[in-house]
This record gives C-alpha cells, structure tokens and sequence, in this order.
C-alpha cells in the first residue's frame, strides 16, 4: 500500500509520461509549472528531475539559456516513449561462424609446447595468430 493514499506510488516511466502529457498541454513549462498539474503532492525537485530525465531521453526539448529551464514538448515524443520500452530483435548470426573453433587441438599443444615465455601481452597475441 502507498504511504500517502492521495499519492499513489508510481514508475518512473509513468511519472515521465505525465511531465511529458502536461508540457505538451501547456506549450511550453518550468518544472515547478509542471509540478503543481502533477498528481499528488510532488516537490520541486522531484519534478525538475522528472523534467530532466524527459530532456535527457529525447522527450522535452530544454531551454536552459532561461532559468528556470523551460521545457517543450518534443513533436515526436509519443513515438519516442513507445520506442523505448520496446527490446531489440537479437541479431542472428552464421551459426557455422559462431561454431567454428579458432584453433585447432594442435595449434594449442603447439602453443604450450613452446619453450619461449612470451614477455608481455602482444608477444602472447602475435604467437597465437601465428605471426
């Protein structure tokens, strides 16, 4: 249960929507313009943060030549919120490539077999790729 009824707990994606809704109404807005259309008691920096974090994801443009900063709503907003949550497609890839070994049995025994210690780390790389 929330610990204030009149301020349900929300996500942070939920709250951003909302700062992103508001300024979108109000044309252009300062987080505590913001805040006070907010639901629930909210402070002023819970708000600017909110505000913040939109300006950051690409979904409120920020005028900070002002201050306070003035936020805009960005023209493509939705599309971008809606994106974000989506998971990319996994990539597939050759699975021959994937599955091939780099190197043979013989090429290790070969590589431990030797008599040098390699002194650094590039001495170690340039004997295993056979150089």
């Amino acid at each position: 249960m929330p610990r204030n009824p009149q301020n349900p707990r929300l996500s942070n994606g939920e709250r951003i929507r909302e700062v992103c809704e508001i300024t979108e109404r109000l044309g252009k807005a300062t987080s505590p313009m913001v805040r006070a259309r907010m639901d629930g008691p909210q402070t002023t920096s819970n708000a600017a943060k909110y505000c913040s974090r939109a300006a950051y994801q690409g979904l409120l443009i920020a005028d900070r030549t002002v201050h306070p900063v003035l936020y805009q709503a960005a023209p493509d907003w939705r599309d971008r919120f809606a994106a974000r949550n989506v998971k990319p497609e996994p990539i597939e890839d050759d699975d021959e490539v994937l599955l091939k070994p780099r190197y043979t049995g013989e090429e290790v025994l070969a590589m431990a077999r030797c008599n040098r210690v390699p002194s650094s780390v590039w001495a170690l790389g340039s004997r295993a790729m056979g150089a």
